[in-house]
């Protein structure tokens, strides 16, 4: 491209570069679609004047095949009688009819040709005309060949009378006739009709080197302008884009304060902004994070100071398991050395009466059996630690099992004078659950309610529908807990100083009530002022309600 191209391509393009990007997009999309209409008209145009071309020549062709045909049957026709006159042999009537039944088959085809040639070429055109004329020929022959057929029929049936020269002279008639009312009228007919099919096929060529040219013209304006557009719609994106990239790059190395200049198009130029807002928003984003960052390092050292003070308590629990590895050898200890004290005390001397055989006996089963339930609760509450706890779940009638503990600790209640009120709300309070686990859990509470009551006490049992599910409370006027010792209430082993002192004890009996009421789904609470006396409260799901969550 030589130096004055460029400038006028540069002078060309001045005022389209300074429109927007869309309007620019918009112009190319609109000149697209109008040379696609114009490709789209031409190509509907050329393919419907081709198929009415392609329609006129087919209908020409037939006709002239047609005229062509009607003209040899004819003459067929009247060779057939000449020789038959003049070999003196009767004439074959069957085939005269045959050809003349095919003669007016074709006349008729011919007919309905020219009838639908008419409305093709449309009403009001020579074309039109010249197919009326046509069509009045057409009469014209079939009059002429039905004079001429009803003529040989008339000689067929008079032939067997008429002498030689009779028959030549009506042949001859015949023959005339035929050329006067048949073939002056085939002739021009059929020159007419080789004169249509030229002209048909001459308008058909005429109309392909039309479509031709009309195609070639739109390719040949409609490709520079094009490339042209092309060039005006990508004229400055280089250099913009370079700068979108070296932006990018920036800020993927770190370099939060790279900023885009002008890119020189009103559209690009938004884009531009935006980036710079994003980066805008990245540097701040980046801010926030180091200070985050500073915030996680502080939650860090905190979360690590947390989890010293865990491990000391881990350290502290391990001490406690260790205390209670201890503990459970010192209970299983006494049990033990007591059982072996009876044996040897049994088995030493001669003298021994049944009875007092009877009475080791008894004291021994009496610490198995006290060994026994400790290596069950002890069992127990490992498994419920575990998430194992093994239940032996049925519908439990609470108040039925509330009653029965209070009977069966009426005989230790009296010798204190101590009274045991049950105030059940309701006789159909029913839950699902383990009945002798259940029924363990309030013999602990009513054994320790009655153990730290005084002489004269009351311990009272009370039930009634809670909103979380059935609530048992017992209350007894005791000796109370300390505030400092209810937060080790549950601990194993634990006895507090006001209870160490007051009676003997485990330490197992709440840890394995609370590990009981836990696997059921439940809760179990302490309040307790010192010198007044303590409240235990149970909650228990109903039966409906640990079903549903079964």
């Amino acid at each position: 491209m030589t130096l004055k191209d460029r400038r006028f391509l540069a002078n060309f393009a001045y005022p389209f570069g300074k429109i927007g990007f869309r309007t620019r997009l918009s112009i190319a999309f609109l000149f697209f679609m109008i040379v696609i209409a114009i490709g789209t008209a031409i190509s509907f145009i050329g393919t419907e004047r081709s198929i009415y071309h392609l329609d006129r020549s087919r209908i020409a062709h037939e006709q002239l095949q047609l005229y062509l045909a009607v003209t040899k049957k004819s003459n067929w026709l009247l060779r057939n009688l000449y020789q038959d006159a003049l070999t003196d042999r009767p004439s074959d009537e069957t085939l005269n009819r045959e050809l003349t039944a095919a003669i007016r088959a074709d006349l008729i085809k011919l007919r309905d040709l020219t009838r639908i040639e008419v409305p093709l070429v449309g009403i009001r055109t020579a074309e039109a005309e010249e197919e009326a004329e046509e069509l009045l020929s057409l009469i014209q022959i079939e009059g002429g060949l039905t004079g001429l057929f009803n003529a040989v029929e008339r000689f067929e049936k008079d032939a067997p009378s008429l002498s030689a020269i009779e028959k030549n002279d009506r042949l001859e008639g015949i023959s005339m006739r035929f050329d006067r009312d048949f073939m002056a009228h085939i002739e021009d007919i059929l020159e007419d009709e080789r004169g249509e099919v030229q002209r048909t096929d001459d308008a058909a060529q005429r109309l392909a080197v039309f479509l031709e040219l009309l195609t070639t013209a739109n390719a040949v304006i409609a490709l520079p302008v094009a490339v042209l557009m092309l060039i005006l719609l990508t004229r400055g994106f280089n250099s913009a884009f370079s700068q979108l990239h070296t932006g990018a790059t920036s800020l993927t190395k770190g370099k939060m304060g790279h900023r885009i200049a002008r890119l020189g198009d009103p559209e690009l130029d938004q884009l531009g902004l935006a980036f710079n807002q994003m980066a805008e928003e990245l540097s701040k984003n980046r801010a926030h994070l180091l200070k985050t960052n500073d915030s996680l390092e502080q939650i860090v050292q905190e979360r690590t100071k947390e989890l010293e003070t865990a491990n000391r308590s881990l350290g502290d629990a391990d001490r406690l398991r260790r205390r209670f590895f201890a503990d459970i050898s010192h209970e299983l200890r006494t049990p033990l050395t007591v059982i072996r004290g009876e044996a040897e005390i049994a088995l030493r001397g001669n003298d021994k009466t049944i009875e007092d055989y009877r009475a080791s006996l008894k004291r021994v089963v009496g610490q198995a059996e006290h060994t026994a339930q400790l290596v069950d609760d002890l069992l127990f509450m490992a498994r419920a630690n575990a998430g194992q706890p093994r239940l032996d779940t049925t519908s439990v009638a609470l108040n039925e099992l509330l009653k029965n503990v209070a009977h069966d600790f009426d005989s230790a209640a009296q010798p204190k004078q101590i009274e045991i009120e049950c105030d059940l709300a309701d006789d159909h309070l029913v839950v699902v659950g383990d009945r002798r686990r259940l029924r363990q859990v309030f013999n602990v509470l009513l054994d320790n309610a009655i153990r730290y009551s005084s002489e004269c006490g009351r311990v009272r049992i009370t039930t009634q529908r809670g909103a979380h599910g059935i609530v048992v409370t017992v209350e007894d006027n005791g000796i109370g807990i300390a505030q400092e010792d209810l937060e080790h209430i549950f601990d194993r082993y634990y006895r507090g100083g006001n209870a160490s002192g007051h009676t003997d004890g485990t330490g197992l009996g709440l840890p394995v009530a609370k590990a009981i009421i836990d696997s059921h789904q439940g809760t179990i609470g302490i309040m307790s002022t010192l010198g007044e006396g303590a409240t235990v409260t149970v909650t228990l799901p109903r039966e409906g309600q640990i079903q549903s969550v079964a």
